[in-house]
């Protein structure tokens, strides 16, 4: 099963901080945009993710979906829900925190806890000057374009929380 919560639409060029929190105790998945809780609903089927980590898409039913379409920067993953106050000041605590900074090459690195060195695939490219440090990943919303770190960073059958701050290139956002 799934779940949804919305915010609102998307300023194309804007960068926006997105934090996605499962809470596990709780049952519940709360979505913020630049701090401010914008929805959350009910959600009881956790699952425990196998795999990579993947930033620019999603993965629904062993197939790639929702390919992102913006610049995104500065991806943090915590083994933990947070609250609302942390999650207006995100960025600390972080199991995997990926700065997106490196600029050139077909590689970015964990920048806490070691985690192995993820990759660019297909048309993912370096945007040149991020929201935060020196650059950031540019994403053309096509199949086959994200970044991935050959690993899970956080256990999605326990609470966890992941958030980054994007850039949209449209005004839908998937």
């Amino acid at each position: 099963t799934y779940a949804q919560v919305f915010g609102p639409t998307a300023t194309v060029g804007t960068w926006a901080q997105l934090v996605g929190v499962y809470d596990a105790s709780a049952k519940v998945i709360k979505l913020y945009v630049n701090g401010a809780l914008q929805g959350s609903t009910a959600f009881s089927s956790g699952w425990k993710a196998t795999g990579h980590t993947k930033v620019g898409q999603a993965k629904w039913n062993g197939a790639a979906v929702d390919f992102a379409n913006a610049t995104v920067d500065d991806v943090h993953a915590l083994p933990r829900a947070i609250s609302d106050r942390e999650a207006f000041a995100f960025g600390t605590g972080a199991t995997g925190y990926w700065q997106l900074d490196e600029g050139s090459g077909g590689t970015f690195t964990d920048v806490t806890v070691g985690l192995p060195t993820g990759h660019l695939e297909s048309r993912t490219a370096w945007a040149g000057a991020g929201k935060i440090g020196a650059n950031a990943l540019s994403f053309p919303g096509s199949a086959g374009s994200y970044g991935e770190a050959p690993t899970s960073a956080v256990d999605t059958s326990q609470s966890f929380a992941v958030g980054g701050l994007l850039s949209s290139k449209t005004t839908k956002l998937q």
